[in-house]
């Protein structure tokens, strides 16, 4: 992993710098990651499906994916651009829309930058097109986040849209009632929530059925019949280990933000209940750990879960009111869990290692 400290040392420094500098520099990073790696996993699929679009073709079977998905393909490949090209813009893209999305839930602070790139980042990389859909999900939850008019409305129509990248973003309608529930407050919303969770156990056997409406067949084999990645119950343990921590963790900002940890009269951390509502949309994308009964891969909705988490906590260094000693014992904390989701959430040498590990830049035009 030749990369390994070169990305270490860039992440560090991202997260103590100020100003608007830190998306750039995330970008660039990730960009480079990306050029310098010959072969990694899933960009052999990317560059069969850039080659069919670049020659007119229209993909079909398992690269027959949502039309937003292909018209992003097709005009891109009209610049003349490789699909080397066509993965960096793309990651551009992704970052500005989760740095708009930082910036509108006013994380002033870059330590959120040093979190994502610790994790989920470079998983991010591997699964372009997820990466994108889930940016343009977390921009549209700015808008429940800040309690905004019609942000319920924005939201659905921002995940409406994420669909036409990757259709598994639908899942993340489970988020939309996030803003009422914050309302509710902690102990009230997490009533809801437990029921809400033991709901989608209950009707978990009818997900196949929804999905054979929404997906092709080729699809619908690969992630419910014959080509599944079965769950074992370790790997089962580790994802329910992290989304858990990720709560624990954000529930901890909440209380430290709010009063101090074992102080119950303030629920809200945040102001205008932007704290608890983070917190419930936390929460809350543990209602889809069901679905991992299906298939391995459905692991990937609780990385939005991290994402909301890293407000929270970007609030709570922001905060000159909050001892250093919980800020510090906190990001430790995180930097821990990070690092520990980042190599078993993933196979790390398959799917991360190769990303790090230089063998010549690679041309991104045609």
């Amino acid at each position: 992993m030749i990369l390994a400290p070169l990305y270490m040392l860039a992440m560090f420094a991202v997260a103590f710098s100020r100003g608007r500098w830190a998306a750039p520099c995330v970008a660039l990073l990730l960009c480079f990651s990306t050029a310098t790696t010959a072969d990694y996993a899933d960009f052999p699929s990317y560059v069969n499906y850039y080659a069919i679009v670049q020659t007119g073709g229209t993909p079909t079977g398992l690269y027959d994916l949502p039309a937003g998905w292909f018209l992003l393909n097709r005009t891109i490949a009209a610049t003349g651009l490789s699909v080397r090209g066509f993965v960096c813009v793309v990651l551009v893209l992704c970052v500005f829309l989760t740095a708009r999305f930082y910036r509108r839930v006013g994380c002033e602070r870059n330590l959120h930058w040093c979190l994502f790139l610790l994790f989920p980042a470079l998983v991010q990389c591997v699964q372009l097109r997820f990466f994108l859909g889930f940016s343009i999900v977390l921009l549209s939850f700015a808008g429940i986040v800040n309690g905004e008019r019609f942000g319920i409305l924005r939201y659905v129509v921002g995940v409406l849209v994420a669909s036409t990248i990757h259709s598994s973003m639908l899942v993340f309608l489970v988020l939309a009632p996030a803003g009422k529930l914050g309302g509710l407050g902690v102990k009230k919303a997490a009533l809801v929530v437990a029921s809400l969770a033991l709901m989608a156990y209950l009707c978990v056997g009818y997900v196949p059925g929804i999905a054979a409406s929404l997906l092709n067949d080729v699809k619908y084999e690969r992630y419910f019949v014959s080509d599944i990645s079965t769950t074992t119950g370790s790997w089962f343990m580790k994802i329910l280990f992290i989304w858990a921590s990720a709560v624990v963790l954000s529930y901890a900002n909440v209380r430290v933000l709010g009063g101090g940890i074992g102080k119950a009269k303030r629920q809200v951390a945040v102001g205008d209940k932007r704290g608890t509502t983070l917190l419930v949309a936390v929460a809350l994308t543990g209602i889809t750990l069901p679905l991992l009964q299906f298939d391995s891969n459905f692991h990937r909705f609780i990385e939005m879960g991290f994402m909301l988490s890293y407000v929270l906590f970007s609030h709570l260094w922001q905060s000159g009111e909050v001892p250093s000693s919980h800020k510090l014992l906190l990001l430790l904390c995180f930097l821990v869990l990070g690092a520990i989701a980042a190599y078993v959430y993933e196979p790390f040498p398959t799917v991360i290692e190769p990303l790090l590990s230089y063998d010549g830049f690679h041309s991104l035009l045609g």
